[in-house]
């Protein structure tokens, strides 16, 4: 409904509505006309009568007061102005005649067709703009129309608001000009908000993919949970997914009908791109504020050392002004190492890549002054750079090492060893340093001297006599130009992007919407850690989740 529809009609009109006799004088409602009253009482509960009230009328009176532009109602994001207000105090007022009209094509794609009565126009919402000639929403105009024909024969036909009844000549208007569609599966769903929020003239609320994503898993719940749906099952004995009073083993005393109902919502799950499942995974990890829950460990994994990553950990993963946390870091590197080693036992292959984490570096107490270093442990140092657990692999045989650096502003960048070729590449996601815009390659120097240093130390206990143990500075080093530069917050995140897609000497990077994309990305690659040993921490929704995740991935 929309206000630009609403008729012109005697001002008498308004005296003709049945009210409750007043309590108050009629001083009182004759006041000055511009005077606005405030309503300084509220509903908290749906009233079952109709009778009116003092509050009523003083509502009646601040809304016929009130300039038509004014917002008497504003809950959330949604709004109602004195306008469309107003057609509630006079039954010869109405908002629009629209009809609405739902289009299938051939049960491959949804859009809304809307019957403007007042601009005589049909209107077309397709979330992905489709370039069509709209034969099946004719097919439907040229039915409609054969019905409004034999209407208008009747001689007893009722006197309507309708300019002009041949919809068939009306002018058909794409109403959108980009796609608001990001997928393959969301039409029928952007439909039924363009049925909610079109006014006749335009949407009155947002509507992103983000927002379709949330409503996909919603819809379910609420077609489910109805107060009239009749299934056997109430919806009380819904398991909510994710509900924080999960129970670790399920009790005896769930019915079957329940079981049934549960996984008939999961069942959506099955049916839903990895994308969305991501998405809707990472709204509720952020949505949940209980300090208690935030201190669960939720990933951990003790091979070669233990790291414990708590649902606050996790959750700092979404916050786009956060930068990446070391420990999230090095367990993702972990992971990427364990399934290399997975698909290598798969495919009976050998190990071509080698991962360290940001221990490496780390030790090398790397910005300090040498004269306040710690002395290097190299026995500890050779542990960084051993390989790792879960498969015996010779070190000197792999072709490439791939060491992140991480910096004291918690930035990062990477350097990857190729020692067949004897080359060193350089990929930095960081924004240039002003002091370097003279010379670029300056600040790249002393890290790579540095790695120089130590890498030897730390090789010589490892695999003595390989190639590893040459001066990787005198080694050939390029500095790749086409890497995205990004913020110190995001630089991490791509970091770990490239040790995992780097392949034949470049980068092939996915096509990503923006940085929070990534991240998402980041959260799934850890939760999805086949060895995470706290898993069962996790509510058993968020687990189905997972399990879906992992499906749909292999």
């Amino acid at each position: 409904m929309d206000s630009y529809n609403i008729e012109s009609s005697n001002a008498d009109c308004l005296d003709s509505r049945p009210l409750k006799k007043p309590k108050y004088n009629d001083r009182r409602i004759h006041q000055n006309q511009h005077e606005q009253y405030k309503v300084d009482q509220t509903y908290d509960y749906l009233p079952q009568d109709y009778e009116m009230t003092d509050l009523d009328y003083c509502a009646q009176i601040t809304i016929e007061t009130s300039s038509e532009s004014d917002i008497l109602v504003k809950i959330d994001d949604i709004f109602v102005t004195q306008a469309q207000l107003l057609c509630l105090l006079d039954p010869l007022k109405f908002l629009n005649d629209d009809v609405l009209i739902p289009i299938n094509i051939k049960e491959l794609h949804w859009y809304l067709a809307i019957i403007n009565t007042l601009k005589c126009e049909i209107q077309v919402l397709d979330s992905l703009c489709w370039d069509s000639n709209r034969g099946d929403l004719v097919d439907t105009l040229q039915g409609l129309q054969y019905h409004l024909n034999i209407i208008g024969r009747q001689q007893n036909m009722i006197s309507h608001k309708w300019k002009d009844l041949q919809i068939i000549s009306w002018k058909i208007t794409e109403q959108l000009q980009e796609p608001m569609q990001k997928d393959g599966s969301s039409c029928g769903l952007f439909m039924l908000k363009f049925m909610e929020y079109w006014t006749g003239e335009s949407l009155c609320h947002p509507i992103t993919q983000e927002d379709i994503n949330c409503f996909r898993y919603k819809l379910a719940g609420i077609l489910l949970c109805w107060k009239t749906n009749i299934a056997q099952t109430s919806p009380q004995n819904i398991s909510l997914l994710g509900s924080s009073d999960d129970q670790k083993e399920p009790k005896s005393s769930i019915s079957l009908s329940e079981e049934t109902k549960y996984q008939s919502l999961l069942s959506v799950l099955s049916k839903i791109s990895v994308n969305e499942l991501v998405g809707c995974l990472c709204d509720y990890i952020k949505s949940i504020n209980c300090p208690e829950t935030l201190e669960e460990v939720w990933v951990r994994n003790s091979k070669p050392y233990s790291i414990s990553l708590t649902l606050r950990k996790l959750q700092e993963i979404l916050n786009e002004d956060m930068p990446m946390d070391r420990d999230c870091f090095n367990l993702v590197i972990r992971k990427f190492m364990f399934d290399d080693i997975q698909m290598m036992k798969k495919t009976k292959g050998t190990i071509s890549k080698h991962y360290l984490d940001t221990r490496f570096w780390l030790i090398t107490d790397f910005g300090r002054h040498p004269n306040f270093r710690k002395k290097i442990d190299v026995e500890q140092l050779a542990e960084t750079v051993s390989s790792w657990p879960g498969v015996n692999y010779n070190l000197s045989r792999c072709k490439l090492i791939f060491i992140p650096i991480v910096q004291f502003n918690k930035t990062f960048i990477l350097l990857i060893l190729n020692q067949d070729k004897r080359t060193v590449y350089i990929l930095d996601p960081t924004p240039l340093d002003p002091v370097y815009k003279y010379n670029p390659n300056a600040r790249y120097v002393k890290k790579l001297l540095c790695i120089a240093e130590f890498l030897p130390k730390a090789m010589s206990k490892v695999c003595p006599g390989s190639r590893w143990n040459e001066d990787v500075f005198l080694w050939r080093q390029i500095i790749l130009s086409d890497v995205p530069i990004e913020s110190r917050e995001l630089s991490g995140y791509l970091v770990s992007l490239f040790m995992c897609i780097w392949k034949d000497e470049e980068l092939q990077l996915p096509v990503l919407k923006d940085g929070y994309e990534l991240r998402k990305q980041f959260m799934a690659q850890l939760l999805t850690y086949k060895e995470n040993e706290c898993e069962e921490n996790m509510p058993a929704g968020v687990r189905d989740f997972l399990r879906y995740i992992n499906a749909t991935q292999s």
